[in-house]
């Protein structure tokens, strides 16, 4: 999968009314920014804490990737309690990759 590696940044938190929040880099190269309009559904109480969750996307990604590396060799220790957790997993993954 193609994306620009992190670690992102989220960058103009608290959200201070004016200067809407951006993600980078960390040589400061452009991601992504969050806005608050008013015309929009984002509530302004909601921008900072969704600049920090588009921040950590990279690094949920490699975790969740990982994870699943790590469940696949001990498939035959799992419950079917625990398929729940994999399942959104995978589902996670796949959706970030464009799959689903």
């Amino acid at each position: 999968m193609g994306y620009t590696k992190g670690p992102w940044i989220a960058r103009g938190l608290p959200y201070n009314g004016f200067d809407d929040p951006v993600i980078t880099t960390q040589d400061g190269t452009y991601i992504a920014q969050t806005v608050y309009d008013m015309q929009s559904n984002t509530q302004e109480h909601n921008i900072n804490d969704d600049t920090l969750l588009i921040a950590t996307a990279p690094d949920m990604y490699e975790a969740l990737k990982a994870a699943e590396e790590v469940l696949e060799g001990l498939s035959k220790y799992i419950r079917p309690s625990q398929y729940k957790a994999i399942k959104m997993i995978g589902d996670a993954l796949e959706k970030a990759e464009g799959r689903k």
